[in-house]
């Protein structure tokens, strides 16, 4: 388990989440965000600690709390910048649902619920997560597509769909994003999309150091390595980032290749 090899004793998780929950590290985690163009505010970030860490849907994982600290910290990589913007777009869809529905997504009185009052807050829950989760992975792979352009000075520019058919690391997207309304690993070019992966892509001198590769390296292997490479302020140096706001060049591949946490994990059917 995650938090026993990273230390923890099962029994203290309780008291490691609310020390978490009483620390006073929004505005540290925010100023992470905007040196890196997240496109968040105060209570934005207050709202996605409080789901990630005190909502009734969600369990007390690993990952979410480490990626937390190291925003926290100042030491944040991209991956937790990735994960942010999952967790921000996901809130987001939530509020939207709870505005028009008034289903509070959060759970604010769970415990004291009966078992159908439980039951009947799970499905809901269960539905308006999935359709959230749905545009957080889209989100978080125009992050990733995003990501792999600026790593290889646009040599390599990629839409989300392919992003995530060729990411090697995690398959939640593979299972859970939609993709013109089909789960994109049931869509007819879900095969045709991952062999590109395979594909292989020149890399300029910067991203080779960066990443550590090849001049020339699979295309899974770059989109796999590129949320793990540290931001470049942490370096030393400001980032130039591309505000999230800003819209994307539409899904369509325009790349320059050779042939060469839940409690609710739930999967779309």
């Amino acid at each position: 388990m995650a938090w026993e090899a990273a230390g923890f004793q099962l029994s203290d998780l309780e008291a490691v989440r609310q020390r978490l929950l009483a620390r006073g590290d929004i505005t540290a985690v925010l100023d992470t965000l905007r040196a890196h163009g997240v496109p968040a505010d105060r209570a934005m970030v207050e709202a996605v600690k409080r789901y990630n860490f005190d909502s009734a849907g969600l369990g007390f994982y690993y990952d979410n709390y480490a990626a937390w600290n190291r925003l926290a910290r100042g030491q944040a990589q991209v991956r937790d910048i990735q994960y942010f913007v999952h967790e921000m777009t996901e809130v987001s869809e939530l509020q939207r649902v709870q505005r028009e529905t008034g289903f509070d997504f959060m759970g604010r009185g769970f415990e004291r619920m009966t078992k159908k009052q439980t039951a009947r807050w799970e499905a809901d829950f269960g539905r308006a997560y999935l359709q959230a989760h749905n545009l957080a992975l889209q989100a978080e792979y125009d992050f990733v597509a995003r990501e792999v352009a600026r790593l290889t000075g646009n040599r390599v520019r990629i839409s989300r769909t392919l992003a995530a058919a060729v990411d090697s690391t995690r398959d939640e997207a593979r299972r859970n994003m939609l993709v013109d309304g089909i789960l994109l690993r049931k869509h007819p070019m879900f095969h045709a999309w991952q062999a590109r992966g395979r594909e292989t892509v020149e890399l300029g001198r910067g991203a080779r150091e960066r990443l550590g590769l090849p001049r020339e390296s699979p295309l899974y292997v770059v989109v796999g390595l590129a949320p793990r490479e540290p931001p470049l302020c942490d370096r030393g140096r400001r980032a130039a980032r591309t505000p999230l706001t800003q819209a994307t060049q539409g899904d369509a591949d325009r790349t320059r290749i050779s042939r060469n946490h839940r409690r609710h994990e739930q999967s779309m059917p």
